[in-house]
């Protein structure tokens, strides 16, 4: 978020801002790491039954490959943009 009044990000009055100002985050790079892999691990867990289930063990295992290998890739992609962007 920029912090000047006339950016087309923040303008006062049309979103549900009253002040444009950056707010610092709290959390450590590896504590945000580990919140967000403990989501989607945990989240899914819930799930990987259903889909030995549905697929069998062959399926499921496929699965399970590729969920990981996509989780894997978005992480990535995520890390990429961030060093893009040029954030800390």
């Amino acid at each position: 978020v920029s912090t000047t009044t006339d950016s087309p990000e923040c303008e006062i009055g049309t979103n549900v801002v009253d002040s444009c100002e950056t707010i610092s985050g709290t959390q450590s790079q590896l504590s945000v790491t580990s919140n967000l892999a403990k989501c989607i691990c945990g989240a899914g867990s819930f799930a990987l039954p259903h889909v030995f289930l549905e697929e069998g063990v062959i399926g499921g295992t496929i699965a399970l490959v590729g969920c990981g290998m996509l989780a894997s890739y978005t992480m990535q992609s995520l890390a990429k943009s961030k060093e893009v962007m040029g954030w800390e």
